[in-house]
């Protein structure tokens, strides 16, 4: 019998930058990638980068302040709770926009 996914906020971009499947089983993968070419080589590409995740992932409370997404109940907590996995993101990186710079397509 298949359990009920995590309960997560809709995100905000009309489509994801990969099907959705897939970014469940390898956004690490696709950030991890990112991540190799951009602290070596400078390499900032928008497609996988995690500050576009956070632009369309981050929920605004009722006073219309993002909530970071490793708060309760919020996108990566919900789905990394849920499986059970660790997130180490973001002890380097912010939790909520800095901008609206980077969209999915």
């Amino acid at each position: 019998e298949k359990r009920p996914g995590p309960q997560t906020p809709p995100a905000r971009g009309e489509q994801c930058v990969e099907p959705i499947e897939s970014m469940r089983r390898d956004h690490f993968e696709f950030l991890r990638h990112q991540r190799a070419q951009a602290m070596p080589r400078g390499v900032r590409a928008l497609r996988h980068s995690l500050a576009g995740c956070i632009d369309c992932h981050a929920s605004r409370d009722a006073q219309g302040q993002f909530l970071p997404v490793t708060a309760q109940g919020q996108f990566c907590q919900g789905c990394h709770a849920y499986t059970a996995v660790k997130i180490d993101c973001f002890s380097c990186h912010a939790s909520v926009p800095e901008s609206l710079a980077s969209h999915a397509p």
